[in-house]
């Protein structure tokens, strides 16, 4: 008799609870809520990503057993360092998680960015494949210092759509919407500057020295 009455209140105090969790909207952030902001070359390791994900949840709480992966198909591209043991983001706010590539490769519209036991295809927020720091090996500056001008070799299917030369300061200091395989830079004071190249596989930043 003890043993049912202890039963039955159990049930009732999981059956109370439960309802008042959702009455105030608790719930573990599901798809919906979040999108990937930024992806980045981890400036520590070559090997490795960074990827924000922000969540738009208000309500939710904290999931422990996520983890990031990168696809394209089937193909699994590179996995968050630490699986299993990084928490998805606070409600309205983002997340950075550090993943290792399997592989080098270049993110397109196929790439899809899987958050573990969540969601099987996080959003990836406008613009943010296009700001992508594009692999440096794919792209050659030479020579560099240079005096008047630079020569630039891409590998087969790299279009420029928009390059820039920056000073020090932030300075726009040249700028070119169009082809390009040799830039004369001729006309700039000696120092050093950044060279900002927008192209179709991501963007790419290199520093230059002007003799």
């Amino acid at each position: 008799m003890v043993t049912q009455f202890f039963r039955f209140f159990i049930f009732f105090v999981l059956v109370f609870t439960s309802q008042q969790v959702f009455a105030q909207g608790w719930r573990f952030p599901n798809c919906g809520d979040l999108t990937v902001t930024k992806i980045e070359a981890s400036p520590d390791n070559a090997d490795q990503l960074l990827i924000t994900v922000y969540s738009e949840c208000d309500t939710c709480t904290m999931h422990v057993y996520t983890g990031l992966r990168v696809f394209q198909n089937q193909d699994t591209l590179a996995v968050e360092i630490g699986m299993y043991s990084k928490p998805s983001p606070d409600n309205k706010s983002d997340y950075q998680y550090n993943l290792q590539k399997n592989k080098e490769f270049e993110f397109s519209d196929i790439t899809r960015i899987q958050m573990d036991q969540i969601c099987d295809s996080i959003s990836i927020a406008q613009g943010v494949l296009s700001n992508v720091e594009l692999d440096g090996s794919k792209i050659e500056i030479f020579p560099n210092p240079t005096g008047d001008w630079l020569n630039l070799k891409f590998a087969e299917g790299i279009k420029i759509e928009n390059l820039k030369i920056i000073n020090s300061q932030g300075q726009l200091m040249l700028e070119q919407k169009s082809e390009v395989s040799k830039l004369n830079i001729g006309t700039l004071a000696t120092g050093v500057y950044f060279l900002e190249l927008k192209t179709n596989k991501g963007t790419f930043t290199k520093k230059i020295m002007k003799d």
